[in-house]
């Protein structure tokens, strides 16, 4: 049983030896954006179309050389930056964390009077209503509303709140 994949090729094929109108071409593809396994003997397919077969197992940086390997990791890069949406709001972004899995990126609004934490998901960045509990507070506390110092949030700056997390 074969493994089902995606990836997107970021270079032309590469012929190493024999030829494709001799039946015995053997040569590799630059792929990104690979999800899911190869596996040793499936067929490669293009709209259901044999295109080739895998005959071992993908590695990544398997350039012959070391200038053609960071060729294609460039190639790579360039083409999931084309799957990055603009985080909505103005100025610069404030900061970006990695949690979980999960990317959260901070904007301040379009107003520039807060700052606002979104979600990176497949549908583009979506704003985050929720908010967390802080056990302890940094600065002054009043029972409708923390006041807390922007050094307690590297980066933050401005001194603004952070929608949704203070409130």
């Amino acid at each position: 049983m074969f493994n089902s994949y995606l990836a997107e090729l970021v270079a032309d094929a590469v012929l190493e030896s024999g030829t494709y109108a001799g039946g015995d071409a053997v040569g590799y593809y630059a792929v990104a954006l690979v999800s899911g396994t190869f596996a040793v003997g499936e067929n490669i397919q293009v709209s259901s179309v044999t295109k080739s077969v895998v005959k071992t197992l993908a590695n990544q940086a398997g350039a012959s050389t070391d200038a053609l390997d960071d060729t294609y990791e460039q190639a790579a890069e360039e083409r999931a930056r084309g799957d990055i949406t603009v985080v909505p709001g103005a100025g610069n972004m404030r900061g970006v964390w990695v949690y979980n899995g999960n990317i959260y990126a901070f904007r301040d609004n379009a107003g520039s009077t807060a700052c606002v934490m979104h979600k990176a998901s497949t549908s583009g960045q979506n704003e985050i209503s929720s908010y967390l509990t802080l056990s302890t507070f940094i600065g002054k506390r009043s029972p409708s509303r923390p006041v807390v110092s922007p050094a307690a949030f590297p980066g933050m700056g401005n001194n603004r709140a952070v929608s949704g997390l203070l409130s």
